[in-house]
């Protein structure tokens, strides 16, 4: 042969390898993973979730599946309105780099579901856009393991195979995690044949183990998983993976730092992870209904399930807690004989970080869920009275309405006996005693002053009041109520501002004169001790400025922030929350 017989021959074999190629590559499945130059995967390992039922426990599953990966990761949830908020606001306030995430409607679905169930709500031709190859799995199942392995299980997959199960000790196939292609489901008109095995064959991945937290019984195992799940926290931060292309990064601030914050890391505004729902949660409201907005430290639980005593209606509660707190708050409610049979009880944790607590942001996530018509906005060191929610009942319909606050009138306890009056009636008789004074007579503040205590002794009627500066009551309004300032952060002012602003959009204030509030008195945090300090004070006159200047452009109006709130000193703020 010749030598120019073998180039030409070789030549041919080239360019068939290429063409080869070539046509393999452009008809990859859109799941397929690519390596890169340096033979590492890159591409998203797409992973569908189904019936999102606990946040606790999606979450424990989320930060399994994010300590293992060593591959961008794509979750795809299927949803019902109360999952999508969880989901959303988890991932809306989670870094994660090189994870995205989409959200499909969903019925609720319940980890019984039969694995015809589970296919049925997965035949999604919206999904094609982002894959064709899937990882189904449950909420609640913790994955030890990076998932690459399984996912490359679809290399393996028979012509005709639809899915990929895991055969369990029983012989069964495991249904709570399991590879489905896509593009094959959707073509299908039948049901799988899994007694065939042309559509449904097992897979074995060999070094890859999941399990539920409740199922674990090794100590050491057990151990193990807690330390995971604790220590994932903030300080953490989950890894990026530099070898590949960046799929996702979020921004750790949304507002630029003011001068006068420069050294307050908080004035930035940066995000906080956030948890909705971290218990079951249902309320049937009445068409006119209220829910207690509130939101605490974890330290103060002991408190809230004081406040939960009196106040037997709907809450929305915010609670700020480290990553090991969560299951401690979890556990001390499953423990309260108050609080374990309540379910009309949303708890929301937001992690911490950083040194002070984002007041405003703690009110803002619980008072965007609530589900009735009308909010009662409350901190947590104001105990009701008793039964307030039923006697605040009558008066939503024909006096809480549009731009109306109703006003809970708020008294604080004096002498060395500490009294928490049930009833007006011993409200009334304590306050003749002076075991009961009026909360301005005990913090010396303006803030209660507008209720008129003089006006109230003999009122049996709701009146109105007048708005002054400093003006911070406990009130009731409709749900769909502006939103708290969030830029306010630790002591200081973010009550305040917000009364300001429902004063700037024509708010009538009511007194109920039937109803009350007991302040407790409790120790001052260190947000409080912050204050004292000239650069904490220097700083939160100027967001006071901020927010009186955007209110006069939103509105039209012509504050002056001197008129308002007198000069900037220390006393002029000091009693402001």
């Amino acid at each position: 042969m010749s030598i120019k017989r073998v180039l030409q021959f070789v030549l041919s074999l080239v360019t068939l390898t290429i063409i080869i190629q070539l046509v393999l590559f452009t008809n990859l499945p859109r799941g397929t993973r690519y390596r890169n130059r340096d033979n590492f995967f890159c591409d998203a390992i797409h992973i569908g979730v189904l019936h999102v039922t606990s946040a606790t426990q999606l979450y424990k599953t989320l930060k399994f599946l994010v300590f293992y990966r060593n591959s961008p990761l794509h979750f795809h949830f299927f949803v019902n309105e109360t999952g999508a908020k969880i989901v959303n606001t988890l991932f809306e306030t989670w870094h994660l780099p090189q994870v995205q995430i989409s959200t499909y409607e969903s019925k609720d679905s319940k980890s019984t579901d039969t694995l015809d169930e589970k296919l049925q709500s997965l035949r999604r031709p919206e999904l094609l856009n982002h894959t064709d190859r899937l990882i189904v799995m449950g909420s609640n199942l913790l994955v030890m393991g990076d998932l690459q392995q399984f996912w490359d299980l679809f290399d393996h997959f028979q012509m005709s195979q639809v899915l990929g199960a895991v055969k369990r000790g029983d012989n069964k196939a495991e249904t709570d995690i399991f590879l489905l292609d896509l593009s094959k489901l959707l073509s299908m008109t039948g049901p799988l044949n899994s007694a065939t095995g042309v559509h449904f064959a097992a897979v074995n991945p060999q070094y890859l183990r999941w399990t539920y937290v409740e199922n674990i019984v090794d100590k050491d195992e057990l151990n193990s998983v807690r330390a995971i799940l604790s220590n994932m926290g903030q300080d953490i931060p989950p890894r990026r993976i530099s070898r590949c292309t960046d799929l996702h990064e979020s921004n750790s601030t949304d507002a630029p730092t003011l001068p006068a914050c420069s050294s307050l890391p908080e004035s930035q505004m940066f995000k906080r992870r956030t948890l909705l729902f971290i218990r079951r949660f249902s309320y049937a409201p009445k068409e006119h209904d209220v829910t207690l907005v509130t939101q605490f430290p974890y330290e103060k639980l002991d408190v809230f399930e004081a406040m939960c005593r009196r106040w037997l209606g709907p809450i929305s509660a915010t609670v700020y807690l480290s990553e090991a707190d969560l299951e401690k708050t979890i556990d001390f409610i499953e423990k309260s004989s108050d609080l374990k049979r309540r379910y009309n009880v949303a708890y929301h944790a937001v992690f911490k970080r950083g040194e002070f607590r984002p007041m405003n942001y703690l009110r803002n996530v619980a008072l965007r869920n609530v589900v009735t018509s009308h909010v009662f906005l409350a901190d947590i060191d104001y105990l009701p009275m008793s039964k307030l929610h039923k006697t605040l009942l009558p008066y939503l319909a024909k006096m809480a309405t549009h731009k109306k606050a109703l006003v809970i009138p708020a008294f604080a306890t004096n002498g060395s006996k500490p009294v928490s009056p049930l009833t007006v009636d011993e409200l009334k008789e304590a306050w003749d005693k002076r075991f009961i004074i009026p909360l301005p007579e005990k913090t010396l503040g303006s803030e209660h002053l507008p209720t008129d205590y003089k006006r109230l002794r003999n009122a049996t009627e709701p009146y109105t009041i007048q708005w002054k500066p400093n003006h911070d009551p406990c009130i009731v309004v409709q749900s769909n109520v502006v939103e708290y300032d969030e830029r306010f952060f630790g002591y200081g002012h973010g009550r305040v501002s917000h009364i300001l602003e429902l004063h700037t959009q024509n708010y009538e204030f009511i007194v109920l004169p039937n109803t009350f509030v007991v302040y407790l008195d409790h120790l001052k945090g260190r947000d409080y001790e912050q204050f004292a300090k000239d650069d904490y004070r220097s700083c939160l006159q100027a967001i006071i400025e901020q927010n009186v200047d955007d209110l006069n452009r939103k509105y039209g109006t012509k504050y002056n922030i001197t008129n308002l709130y007198g000069e900037p000193t220390k006393s002029s703020v000091v009693n402001t929350t």
